[in-house]
């Protein structure tokens, strides 16, 4: 059921997303495609003609608007309408009318709300292309890949296992954010009056929380401390050591938000 969950969540949310999605490569490209002249030296900005220069100028406002667009309909639509309006609004009654458990519910929303920020992330690095190519070429982009690869075959296998705990710890950080914006969400619902600020107020405490507890252990939150140890095995402690705090804090996050939403939901 809880495959079920996650097909029309994420069906729910690519609605909207996908076409801003799209929208941004497209943007991406014609940027791209009017900066061309001007990379190639071809035609110096003082000299390019009224309708070059008003392309270009469309072209970057609408990219900026679109990548902060990205951002902020991304977040609203995984952390308000995806599990606030689904699940603590009007839709709830028909969400929690469903043979499935709370437990299901909150892991599809945190699964869907975690698919979407990896997209986005994603797809930053495909505008970044997008718009890359069609400036300054394929074959320029291609040989300078090859001369960064060709100038690090030495890195040292330690290399590898840094990239992975680091991937590791961000998609860990992605969920124990997720998880924290619902549980201050739901907390937030039970002060009817102003759930918004009940929200704000509650995620703002567990943030000061949070830094409170990175700063009585022996390891940062951040790779601060990663970045300044003086041995290899001292950078990997720090990571898993971090990658564990983050585990567990994303554990409690879960743990009292399915407890709201289990035994203490008011939809009145």
């Amino acid at each position: 059921m809880l495959g079920k969950l996650l097909k029309y969540d994420i069906k729910s949310t690519s609605r909207v997303l996908l076409p801003l999605y799209g929208a941004l490569l497209g943007a991406a490209v014609l940027l791209g495609v009017s900066l061309r002249p001007i990379i190639n030296n071809q035609t110096m900005p003082n000299s390019m003609g009224g309708g070059s220069m008003i392309m270009t100028s469309i072209s970057s406002v609408l990219y900026v608007i679109l990548v902060a667009a990205v951002c902020i309909v991304t977040l609203v639509m995984i952390l308000y309408t995806g599990f606030y309006k689904s699940l603590l609004g009007t839709e709830g009654y028909l969400r929690f009318s469903l043979p499935v458990s709370t437990g299901q519910q909150l892991a599809s929303k945190t699964i869907n709300a975690l698919i979407w920020m990896v997209l986005a992330g994603v797809l930053a690095i495909l505008s970044i292309i997008f718009l890359t190519v069609p400036a300054v070429g394929y074959t320029s982009i291609h040989q300078g890949i090859v001369q960064i690869f060709q100038s690090h075959q030495d890195f040292s296998p330690e290399f590898s296992k840094f990239a992975w705990q680091v991937i590791l710890l961000a998609i860990a950080g992605g969920i124990s954010f997720v998880l924290k914006v619902f549980m201050s969400i739901t907390v937030g619902h039970e002060w009817s009056a102003h759930p918004v600020v009940g929200a704000l107020l509650m995620y703002i405490a567990v943030s000061i929380l949070e830094s409170i507890i990175a700063n009585v252990l022996p390891f940062s939150s951040s790779l601060t401390n990663a970045m300044n140890a003086d041995t290899v095995s001292a950078v990997h402690g720090i990571l898993w050591g971090t990658l564990a705090v983050t585990l567990v804090m994303a554990a409690i996050f879960y743990a009292v938000t399915w407890y709201m939403l289990d035994r203490r939901l008011n939809l009145q």
